[in-house]
């Protein structure tokens, strides 16, 4: 994770509360990582770990209502976990922290960190039981989400 501009910290605290999400100050960690969206992970005053993801642009809003749309209706066909965006507004995304670690963050000096080894059997293994998951989804069951199929 990024260290987070100062006045950056206070305004994600005052945003998630505006959309009754109370989280400790303290707690939030800022991923510079996004190229739409700021992304914060912050604790909750009862210590669950939520992913907020704030807009860059306003243009960002409409894609990610089809992301939204898509993440819904894939959700139950998957065996990984999959966001559930408890709070969905043009101002702030956000949703549970998923469970296990990220797979990319960003080092002090802002250089992308893979977590994981892309060579591993494990890693493998993994993609391989998910992607037979996806292909198995009718596609009507997701043709209205917005997303374009060629």
């Amino acid at each position: 994770m990024s260290s987070p501009d100062h006045g950056l910290v206070p305004h994600i605290s005052r945003l998630a509360a505006a959309h009754n999400l109370a989280i400790g100050e303290a707690s939030i960690r800022v991923n510079e990582l996004g190229l739409d969206f700021r992304v914060a992970i912050a604790d909750t005053l009862d210590g669950e770990a939520w992913v907020l993801r704030i807009p860059r642009r306003h243009d960002v809003i409409a894609r990610a209502e089809t992301e939204a749309r898509l993440l819904q209706a894939v959700a139950p066909h998957l065996s990984a976990a999959v966001p559930d965006w408890l709070i969905h507004t043009d101002e702030l995304l956000a949703y549970p922290l998923l469970p296990g670690k990220p797979g990319l963050t960003l080092d002090e000096s802002g250089a992308p960190v893979c977590h994981f080894d892309v060579a591993s059997l494990t890693y493998a293994e993994s993609l391989g039981d998910l992607l037979p998951e996806l292909h198995a989804i009718d596609p009507a069951e997701v043709r209205d989400t917005g997303v374009v199929f060629r």
